[in-house]
């Protein structure tokens, strides 16, 4: 596992060792007692694999199951909340304490996970995430997302999946699936929070533009700094985005990203190499209030080879199913 891993770092982001934290986390997972599904049983990417990078932008970014799979899903927030802690970056522990309580004999997909990012202005210093399961309702009761927010005027059937916490940072981000809409079915919430030019970019930056999102399921992130500014990303899985011409994934983040993505990364995203040794997850479409450009991302993670007979049940937290096979972050 640690090998595929840094294999995958090398190609996505040059010669590098994992961070601190990513590298305890593999360390745990490595421990598992469940050797035989340790690294296809996770929610967090397509192919089971608990690591994910994500290319696109200036730093490094991964996210992570904080226990192997034997761990409860219910014993992972507290597990997630104490990492942060011992890096410098705990938590509010009243939201901490909400998150608990949300959880609290709630059927978790997931439990939590945790996320780094990884800034050469910063080298050696990881800044950390949390991502933690909540309930579907809006606003999820008892957390800080603002009540006043407009989540009426949401598609019919969206629902909340995940809240995200960056404590370094004073940053809360609600993470919702939609139900499938047309893009334009989002205008009323955009302009309500300050976005309403925002699908123009993403009308010129993708193929097809706005009709490659039309009719498909898909991902939004609504954030909140400490100074009350508003961030809204779109996400959509890249299996569905470009089911028939992947070379468009890597044309899209090369075209978007200055240039950062490598020549092996984008063999990784147009499958080029034809080997399945990656998998492209959730594509990220940053939105510009001003509609004037689209930052853009895909998570990439190991696949996983084929595999014969029957598989091993997997009981995690509050589920138990045969080769439990995930969607993806937020079920896209």
């Amino acid at each position: 596992m640690r090998r595929t891993l840094e294999r995958l770092v090398r190609e996505a982001a040059g010669p590098r060792a994992l961070p601190p934290p990513l590298d305890a986390a593999v360390t745990r997972l490595e421990e598992s007692t469940w050797p035989e599904v340790v690294t296809r049983w996770s929610r967090l990417t397509p192919s089971g694999f608990p690591v994910e990078l994500t290319i696109g932008g200036d730093v490094f970014r991964w996210t992570a199951e904080v226990a192997p799979p034997e761990v409860a899903d219910s014993a992972r927030l507290d597990l997630a909340v104490a990492i942060l802690a011992a890096h410098g970056q705990a938590p509010d522990p009243a939201l901490a304490g909400a998150l608990r309580h949300a959880q609290a004999g709630a059927g978790l997909r997931f439990g939590a996970w945790i996320g780094g990012r990884e800034s050469p202005a910063r080298a050696g210093s990881s800044r950390l995430k949390l991502y933690a399961d909540i309930p579907p309702e809006f606003p999820p009761p008892g957390l800080p997302v603002p009540s006043s927010f407009p989540w009426g005027l949401l598609p019919y059937g969206a629902r909340a999946r995940m809240l995200g916490v960056e404590p370094a940072r004073g940053r809360t981000e609600v993470y919702v699936r939609l139900p499938e809409v047309d893009p334009l079915d989002l205008l009323p919430f955009l302009h309500a929070t300050g976005h309403g030019a925002a699908l123009g970019a993403v009308e010129r930056g993708l193929a097809d533009g706005l009709g490659r999102l039309r009719g498909r399921r898909l991902g939004l992130s609504v954030a909140r700094g400490s100074d009350g500014a508003i961030e809204l990303a779109l996400f959509a899985s890249a299996r569905t985005l470009f089911p028939a011409g992947p070379a468009m994934l890597s044309a899209l983040v090369n075209g978007m990203v200055n240039g950062m993505v490598s020549g092996p990364v984008n063999a990784m995203l147009s499958g080029a190499a034809g080997t399945g040794a990656w998998r492209a997850g959730l594509v990220t479409l940053g939105l510009d209030p001003e509609g004037r450009s689209l930052r853009t991302s895909v998570g990439i993670s190991p696949g996983t080879p084929a595999r014969t007979g029957k598989s091993p049940r997997i009981g995690v937290g509050a589920y138990s199913c045969p080769d439990a096979r995930p969607r993806g972050a937020i079920d896209v």
